[in-house]
């Protein structure tokens, strides 16, 4: 916006076409929640400590999601066509 790194919203002026110099005003909404965001002390689920009993339940008639087969076991070779697994 200032065409400046060490620009610091919070500290510094900005100045229009006219020469004014203003300041940037912090966010507000009606969105935002009254007592601030959930710290995830009671919604967190950390990972299971072995994966062996996870089940995932996937729709069979899924036109979207789709269970991996299990990757063969590394001969200790370099990969040669791997198969590459993207998150979108």
């Amino acid at each position: 916006m200032a065409g400046d790194l060490r620009f610091n919203p919070l500290t510094d002026y900005l100045t229009d076409k006219d020469g004014n110099k203003f300041k940037l005003e912090p966010p507000s909404g009606d969105t935002l929640p009254s007592r601030g965001f959930d710290a995830g002390v009671d919604t967190y689920q950390g990972p299971p400590s072995s994966g062996t009993d996870l089940r995932v339940d996937v729709d069979p008639k899924s036109n979207r999601l789709q269970l991996l087969e299990p990757f063969k076991k590394w001969d200790g070779n370099d990969y040669i066509d791997l198969p590459v697994l993207i998150k979108v």
